[in-house]
């Protein structure tokens, strides 16, 4: 996710055919979210890199696969 400069600076989704250095957009962020009970996504915390959201899943979740180069 990232947020849009200008305009109503919502947050829209990153994609691989995006720009990361997109003059228009301010740096990627990782969200973590969870799935409640009745299916919805619930925002967890943002983390400001891959990296960092990966380490804290570790820590939270130990075993998870995050199936990396598939």
């Amino acid at each position: 996710m990232r947020q849009e400069k200008g305009g109503d600076g919502q947050m829209v989704v990153l994609s691989r055919e995006d720009d990361p250095f997109d003059e228009g957009y301010h740096p990627p962020i990782f969200g973590i979210y969870g799935v409640d009970a009745d299916g919805l996504l619930e925002h967890i915390t943002d983390m400001p890199s891959h990296a960092a959201a990966t380490q804290l899943l570790n820590k939270l979740l130990p075993g998870i696969d995050f199936a990396e180069g598939r």
